[in-house]
């Protein structure tokens, strides 16, 4: 995308800004939100892996503060989790997390319920990808090799 004196020029990012300042209406993240069949597990698996405070949790679901984000759980009762790397249940969304070591954060996780798929098509560029408890991917890297712009401070 090309930058004009710190404004953008790319034709979606004005019709985007446009739109907004004429519906003069803005939105913020409120929280992802994570469908699955049982969220007592996903609500523990994510609290333990990431450091997170548990806000609530029920048989319906739960949430969890991460650092600055909230984080959602619900249960779905016709969840199918992702078959991931096979379309057949697409990925709708997955999380992308950064850490310290990623052997270490691997098997730490591991342990704490993830599964390790076989599929690891980034591996090679430090990047692994596992399975929550209810199966979704997540990957973990480390911020090295990441560009400053896309680095939390």
């Amino acid at each position: 995308m090309a930058r004009s004196d710190n404004t953008y020029t790319d034709p979606w990012r004005l019709a985007v800004r446009a739109v907004g300042k004429l519906l003069d209406m803005t939105m913020s993240l409120a929280a992802p939100v994570l469908d699955c069949l049982d969220p007592a597990p996903m609500v523990c698996f994510y609290a333990a892996a990431c450091g997170a405070e548990v806000i609530e949790v029920d048989a319906d679901g739960g949430y969890l503060r991460l650092g600055a984000v909230l984080l959602a759980v619900r249960r779905l009762d016709d969840y199918r989790p992702p078959s991931w790397p096979d379309p057949a249940v697409p990925v709708q969304v997955h999380l992308d997390f950064f850490v310290d070591d990623v052997a270490d954060a691997e098997h730490r996780f591991v342990q704490l319920g993830a599964t390790r798929p076989t599929h690891q098509p980034n591996r090679g560029n430090g990047l692994v990808v596992l399975l929550d408890p209810a199966g979704h991917p997540f990957c973990i890297r480390t911020r090295e090799g990441v560009r400053e712009d896309l680095l939390d401070h």
